[in-house]
C-alpha cells in the first residue's frame, strides 16, 4: 500500500493510503524563467529548474486519518517527506562517472531489480527521462532495450530512482496556500474512508 514517510524530529512516522482509480498524475512544470542581459548586451533566457509536480487522489482510512492530518501540518509548514507509491520499490541513488547511452554507473545497486522502470535526471533538473533496467551488475545497470537508449548523457551526481518512489518531496506551492482545515475536512465514504487530494513536488536530494 502506498505510504508517506517523514521525520518531524524524534523519529520516523508513516501514513498509509490507498490510491483512487487514476489517482496519480505527473506534470513537469518549469519553475521560473527570467531574462538576463549579458556583458555584451545580449538577452538570454534563464531557466532555474523543472518542478516535478505529482497530484494524488487518495482514500485515507479512519485509523490513519489522525496520522494524515499530523503529516499535513508538518508538510504545509515546509517539511520534506518521502512518498512510496509502489510497495518494496524504494531505491534511489547517485549516478557515478563512466556511463553512456546504454549503461549507467551508480553509487549503489541495492534494491534495483531487472524490469524496474527508472527515472533519471541531471543535477540541474532540466534533463530527465525514464527507461527500464535490463541487467544489474556490481556497480552499474544496463538498459533493457538497446534500441531504446538513453536520450541524454547524465553527469556524476545525477539522481536515478525507481520511477514511483520520491525520496525527497515537499507540498506544491498551490497546496500550501490552501486553508488546511477546510481542505482536509472531506466527507467520509460509505466504506469508512475519507477522500483526500494533495500535490507535491520532488526537490533535489543533494
Amino acid at each position: 500500500m502506498p505510504l508517506i514517510r517523514y521525520n518531524p524530529g524524534g523519529g520516523e512516522h508513516t501514513v498509509q493510503f490507498a490510491l483512487k482509480p487514476r489517482g496519480e498524475s505527473f506534470v513537469p512544470t518549469v519553475n521560473n524563467r527570467s531574462v538576463n542581459i549579458t556583458g555584451d548586451g545580449n538577452a538570454e533566457t534563464l531557466t532555474d529548474f523543472v518542478k516535478f509536480i505529482v497530484k494524488i487522489d487518495a482514500l485515507i482510512s479512519e485509523p490513519e486519518w489522525e496520522d494524515f492530518t499530523a503529516w499535513y501540518a508538518w508538510a504545509i509548514g515546509g517539511g520534506s517527506f518521502a512518498v512510496e507509491l509502489a510497495e518494496d520499490r524504494t531505491w534511489a541513488t547517485a549516478v557515478e562517472p563512466g556511463g553512456d547511452d546504454q549503461t549507467v554507473y551508480v553509487f549503489s545497486t541495492a534494491g534495483i531489480h531487472v524490469g524496474d522502470v527508472f527515472f533519471i535526471r541531471d543535477p540541474s533538473m532540466l534533463r530527465y527521462e525514464m527507461n527500464t533496467v535490463g541487467y544489474v551488475l556490481l556497480d552499474h545497470i544496463i538498459i533493457a532495450d538497446s534500441a531504446r537508449p538513453l536520450k541524454y548523457l547524465y553527469p556524476a551526481g545525477s539522481l536515478i530512482r525507481f520511477n514511483r518512489f520520491y525520496p525527497k518531496a515537499v507540498l506544491a506551492e498551490k497546496a500550501k496556500m490552501l486553508d488546511a482545515p477546510r481542505s482536509l475536512a472531506r466527507e467520509k465514504t460509505a466504506e469508512g474512508y475519507r477522500n483526500v487530494s494533495f500535490e507535491f513536488m520532488e526537490v533535489p536530494m543533494w
